[in-house]
């Protein structure tokens, strides 16, 4: 099992999409930050309320760039993860791979893994890219500073709560790219799909009253990450669950939900693919 998920990693990486994707997320994240933190100032990337938060302090600056950083990784997966299974169908590999040793479990099973922990490694890196260079550019000071949220305190805790939302965010974006990837027989109608997936559901959401459904999907996580901190917790009895952490566990289930449907899916697959697109 370990030397199929190796090669699966190895398929999804040695593709010029991949790297050129990876770039182009990289350069962003570096102009993101270096913005928001004061260290280049440019009126392209802000507005007034950014200047505000820039002004602030450093570490606030670094959150902004790490929710949008985290949040680019979504599109990034999209395009990477896409060609998963969709691949296989284009080329007509299905006949082979299910009469193969490994079987349809343990291919899907490596292909899976192979597609999240990618997606851990990268949201790893952006977080630890992130600290990193804060600690050593500015130091420590003001990460324990109060900011006026109703599920959190300090800056620092506020940026655990957008390390969880955002690592459940890019797992949650890459069970719907699994899926959309077993759905089609072609890697650019898996593509086109899995961003209908991952935007299309926004503009239902976007019909609803109540605040707190419309931040549930991903997509409207961009920039409204300041407007989630500051809806007050979901009380369980005598505790108060910031609702940031009740949107995790709310994609998470979702994301085990829709592993699961397309794992059913797979296993009654026919040989020659799906080929509704």
């Amino acid at each position: 099992m370990r030397n199929l998920i190796l090669l699966e990693i190895d398929k999804m990486i040695h593709k010029k999409s991949f790297y050129i994707s990876l770039a182009l997320v990289f350069c962003y994240c570096v102009a993101i930050y270096m913005n928001k933190t004061g260290l280049f100032v440019s009126s392209f990337f802000r507005d007034t309320d950014e200047t505000q938060q820039v002004l602030y302090g450093p570490w606030n600056g670094m959150l902004q760039s790490l929710v949008t950083g985290l949040f680019s990784l979504n599109l990034f997966v999209l395009i990477a993860v896409s060609p998963l299974f969709s691949e296989e169908h284009t080329f007509r590999m299905n006949a082979l791979l299910f009469t193969s040793k490994c079987g349809r479990k343990k291919c899907f099973a490596a292909k899976n893994a192979a597609a999240y922990l990618m997606g851990l490694a990268l949201v790893l890196t952006v977080v630890l890219l992130h600290i990193f260079a804060t600690l050593i550019l500015f130091g420590g000071a003001g990460v324990t500073s109060s900011i006026q949220s109703a599920g959190t305190k300090t800056v620092g805790s506020a940026v655990v709560a957008a390390i969880w939302l955002y690592t459940a965010d890019v797992l949650f974006t890459i069970s719907i790219t699994v899926l959309a990837s077993v759905l089609t027989s072609g890697v650019l109608t898996g593509t086109v799909l899995s961003f209908a997936f991952f935007a299309v559901p926004m503009i239902f959401l976007e019909g609803f009253q109540e605040v707190r459904i419309k931040f549930v999907m991903p997509a409207v996580h961009r920039t409204d990450f300041e407007k989630i901190m500051s809806i007050y917790p979901l009380n369980v009895g005598s505790i108060g669950i910031p609702y940031s952490y009740v949107i995790t566990g709310i994609l998470l289930l979702f994301t085990v939900i829709i592993m699961a449907v397309t794992a059913r899916i797979y296993e009654t697959l026919p040989e020659e693919g799906i080929m509704w697109f």
